[in-house]
C-alpha cells in the first residue's frame, strides 16, 4: 500500500510532464544511515543508486547507463534523519558526495 511506484510523487510528476521517469529506490535506506530494520545489510543509497538489484555488486555501473536522463531529482534524506544515527555534517557529506557521483554518472543531466 505505502510502496506504490505509480503514486509515488516522482512517476505523478513524470505523467503530468509528458515525461519518462527511472526510480531508483529502497525502502529504508538513507544517504548515511539507514532505517532501522533487521534485516538491513548496512549499505546506504550512496552505495547502491548505481545498482539494478541491491545485491547486485557486479553490475555497479549498469543502473541505466544505456538511458540518459535530461533531469535528475533526489528525494532523500527522511531515514539519516529517523533514529537520529547521523549529525548534520555527516549526512551532508554524504549527500554531497552522492551528488557529486551522480553528476560524474550523468554529466549532461540537469
Amino acid at each position: 500500500r505505502l510502496h506504490h511506484a505509480r503514486a509515488s510523487f516522482a512517476i505523478q510528476t513524470a505523467d503530468m510532464l509528458g515525461a519518462e521517469a527511472y526510480l531508483v529506490s529502497w525502502s529504508g535506506k538513507g544517504c548515511y544511515s539507514n532505517a532501522w530494520n533487521p534485516l538491513d545489510d548496512g549499505k546506504t543509497m550512496t552505495d547502491l543508486w548505481r545498482r539494478r538489484l541491491s545485491r547486485d555488486e557486479v553490475g555497479l555501473v549498469s543502473c541505466g547507463d544505456e538511458w540518459t536522463p535530461d533531469l535528475v531529482v533526489v528525494k532523500l534524506g527522511g531515514n539519516d534523519l529517523i533514529d537520529t544515527v547521523s549529525t548534520k555534517d555527516q549526512f551532508r557529506d554524504s549527500f554531497v558526495q552522492l551528488l557529486r557521483d551522480i553528476r560524474e554518472h550523468r554529466p549532461d543531466a540537469m
